[in-house]
């Protein structure tokens, strides 16, 4: 039953995005089985919060020969980047300057360079990671110095309970930066605004509720 429903998720998702936008598939939680039927619906990218969580799936998807790119979207903690540079195909919650120059070194290490994205935390929320906005030209501009690093876009989580409307200023905040800085991907939009976020210049999206159904608490 499961594999139905994700499956048609999947299918509903797809129609309502264009291609140009990439479909980020948040298994957070979710079993490397349930992974599975995604990518034989075609879901390529996946992401994940929690790194020994994503060590393991990303052992089982090599070992299932499944054609897979992850990306890291939970909160870097120093001593976790050996863990995640090289790791994960895009880092896209990079909020810190020590931060980048440890996944910088950690990369340059292990004769690699790590994409990232740096997270912008729109709604100034104190309970929440990322950089503001008054910050963001001069982060982004430290950051690409760094060489074991490729700052390739910006990513942001709006306010959870934000009305659309304050959500689309943000996403328009975001996508005014984003083009300034001549940038390449744009990570906005989730389960609860992807269509909003995409409307507003979004080319990459994160979903996990829509596709998978509710995460078990753990």
């Amino acid at each position: 039953m499961v594999g139905i429903n994700v499956a048609a998720n999947l299918k509903r998702i797809r129609k309502e995005i264009p291609e140009s936008v990439t479909l980020v598939a948040v298994s957070k939680f979710h079993p490397v089985e349930v992974i599975q039927i995604a990518v034989e619906e075609g879901v390529t990218e996946f992401g994940e919060n929690y790194v020994q969580e994503a060590a393991e799936k990303i052992n089982r998807c090599r070992d299932l020969e499944l054609s897979v790119h992850w990306h890291f979207i939970g909160g870097v903690q120093s001593n976790k980047i050996k863990n995640i540079a090289g790791h994960f195909d895009l880092v896209q919650s990079v909020d810190n300057l020590s931060h980048v120059k440890k996944i910088s070194e950690v990369s340059l290490e292990k004769n690699l360079t790590q994409n990232i994205l740096i997270q912008v935390n729109v709604g100034d929320e104190k309970t929440k990671s990322g950089v503001s906005f008054k910050d963001l030209v001069s982060f982004y501009e430290n950051a690409k110095k760094e060489r074991g690093v490729l700052v390739k876009g910006l990513m942001c989580l709006p306010p959870l309970y934000a009305e659309i409307s304050a959500k689309r200023k943000y996403f328009q905040l975001m996508k005014k930066y984003f083009d300034e800085l001549r940038l390449e991907v744009l990570s906005m939009g989730t389960s609860h605004d992807y269509l909003v976020a995409i409307d507003e210049g979004s080319n990459m999206v994160r979903i996990g509720t829509d596709i998978f159904g509710e995460r078990e608490k753990r």
